[in-house]
């Protein structure tokens, strides 16, 4: 076979172009054989309406185009889908100058039977990427431009000329101020709101495969200005699009979630996304899982991955999906396991922890584990009798837990020392009649000091709820003391804490009288408050002290520091420990 000369292969290559062209009611071409304008090959004229003349007044846009052809002997580009290709620098510098150019690579075999289109739309922000991209890699002729294949169909082929037409008269001339200042990755967060125009698509998957051509510029507005400027052109972007689907996730008949999304890229990648941990790639079959959200999240996923190992399949409203040979790491068994079990702990005790996973620090996990422990009974050592006040501290926070302690092989039993409405706490007198008190009252000040939660409405009604007598006095007193502790911990300062504590402390006034315990509890109060006054000032030292802890009480609520020095020495060692874990004492340690 006789090899072609040069201008046949430039004949059959403008041929290929010409055929497509034709057939087409608002194209036409001016394209020069041989006779050619400064790198370029001619035009393809685009009109605006179908049935209208072909002349000025119809005119859309004269386009500009270069085209090459080649013999492919090695079959080496036809049939594929995209290629990367030699072109000149010299070339891309004056189209750069201009509007860009729509430029074609046409590949051909020996017997010029078989055709291939490829082309690129190098409009200018991306011909200015191609430029630079020259210039760092030291290239000083030439550059590899990527070429997608074009489709022999003419409406396919007229929306690849309109696109490029489109970004080029948005774009201008490479050599003014538009894309000289396109805006470049490191200044998105000065973005407003990006654009685009997608010619010829019906659904967004098309718009997104169409993003993925590279035929298609984005465009932002900046703050401060009204204008959109061309966002720099990246070669190998990938555009992601995301839906949310409102359907239901069954397995077995159980649902696990009432909406999905589902991710599809520029790259023709689909992935199910069933939560922010989990989700699975429908084009490598592959399930991901990330552990990203909090516990509760974790263990929904969790829940429905162990559910998958043994059904081997999930439902989609009324469609199966089967996952034959679903199989996970006993490691990954046994993380999925930590999560439903910390997280039923967690419901189990009514306490909310709403970190996520990666910013749980290691003494929490550490924490976990040991409660996992006390639950499965391992720790039952530290347990004698059936029920057992057990102070977990999580997040250098107490979390008061009752764990009543189960039989043999059984599992304990583990609930919320505060705020479980079913637990409550008795006092009983000397014939053992029980009386109702609040919760609060079974704890230590330290622990209240340091509380995890504070349920202002749960503890009231503990209050409301409880006998007020002189069997439960003492067990009052310990409860109001214990809300001062639980302000004094407190970093915001919750004034609320002190206003319910002095209503507890006026409420004994009332029922038992005046005491020296309830006045100075009320004025240390005060005093927190920032209220206490010199009328006050005048009640405390009136007052007739019964023993020396309130005589130290009183020199600290009158800043008597020397005075209070002198009667605290006075106190025995074991009575000096137990003053400290009053509340009057943090106001001793505050003083200058």
């Amino acid at each position: 076979m006789c090899k072609l000369s040069n201008s046949k292969i430039e004949k059959r290559a403008i041929e290929a172009l010409e055929n497509i062209i034709n057939k087409h009611y608002t194209m036409d071409h001016q394209f020069n054989s041989m006779d050619k304008e400064m790198s370029w090959d001619g035009y393809i004229w685009i009109y605006k309406n179908i049935n209208g003349t072909q002349d000025k007044s119809n005119l859309d846009d004269k386009v500009p185009v270069q085209i090459k052809g080649h013999v492919d002997e090695q079959k080496k580009y036809i049939n594929k889908q995209s290629i990367s290709y030699e072109v000149s620098l010299e070339d891309l510098k004056i189209y750069f100058q201009d509007r860009g150019v729509l430029y074609f690579e046409v590949f051909m075999s020996k017997d010029g039977r078989k055709k291939e289109v490829f082309y690129a739309s190098l409009f200018p922000t991306k011909l200015k990427y191609y430029l630079e991209s020259a210039q760092k890699k030291g290239n000083r002729k030439s550059i590899n431009v990527v070429f997608r294949r074009a489709s022999k169909n003419e409406d396919d082929f007229y929306v690849i000329v309109k696109q490029f037409s489109n970004e080029s008269k948005k774009q201008g001339f490479g050599h003014e101020q538009l894309v000289q200042n396109a805006v470049k990755e490191v200044d998105m967060n000065r973005v407003k709101e990006v654009s685009a125009t997608v010619v010829g698509v019906k659904n967004e998957y098309e718009i997104l495969q169409r993003l993925g051509s590279g035929d298609v510029s984005f465009y932002a507005k900046i703050e401060g200005s009204p204008f959109s400027i061309p966002i720099e052109w990246h070669e190998n972007s990938i555009y992601y699009m995301t839906s949310q689907i409102d359907n239901a996730i069954t397995i077995a008949g159980k649902q696990y979630y009432d909406s999905y999304k589902v991710c599809a890229d520029s790259n023709k990648g689909l992935a199910v996304i069933f939560s922010d941990n989990l989700k699975i790639d429908l084009k490598k079959h592959e399930f991901t899982f990330e552990a990203r959200t909090d516990i509760r999240g974790l263990s929904f996923d969790a829940k429905f991955i162990m559910a998958l190992l043994r059904n081997q399949k999930f439902e989609i409203g009324k469609y199966n999906f089967p996952v034959s040979n679903f199989q996970i790491s006993e490691d990954m068994k046994s993380n999925l396991k930590f999560f439903m079990d910390i997280d039923e702990l967690l419901v189990e005790i009514e306490v909310e922890y709403n970190k996520k996973f990666d910013e749980i620090p290691e003494n929490v996990f550490r924490s976990f584990n040991k409660l996992i422990a006390i639950k499965m009974g391992k720790r039952n050592d530290l347990f004698t009798e059936r029920a057992h006040i057990y102070n977990w501290y999580l997040e250098d926070k107490y979390i008061p837990l009752v764990i009543f302690r189960g039989n043999g092989a059984e599992k304990n039993e583990i609930i919320n020392a505060l705020y479980n409405e079913e637990f409550r706490v008795y006092v009983a007198d000397k014939k053992g009649k029980h009386y109702t008190v609040p919760n609060l009252a079974c704890i230590k000040g330290k622990v209240a000091k340091k509380l995890y939660k504070y349920d202002k409405i749960l503890l009231e009604r503990q209050f409301s709820d409880a006998e007020w007598n002189k069997i439960t006095e003492d067990s009052l007193i310990i409860a109001g003391l214990n809300l001062i502790h639980a302000y004094d911990g407190d970093q915001q300062r919750n004034y609320s804490l002190l206003e319910f504590s002095k209503k507890i402390f006026e409420k004994l006034v009332n029922m038992f009288g005046k005491r020296n315990t309830y006045t100075i509890n009320i004025l240390q109060i005060k005093k927190r408050q920032g209220l206490l006054d010199e009328n006050d000032r005048k009640i405390l030292m009136k007052i007739e002290c019964d023993n020396i802890q309130e005589q130290c009480a009183k020199n600290i609520l009158l800043g008597d520091k020397m005075e209070m020095e002198k009667s605290y020495n006075k106190i025995s060692k074991e009575d000096q420990e137990v003053f400290k874990t009053l509340p009057i004492y943090t106001l001793y340690m505050e003083q200058d």
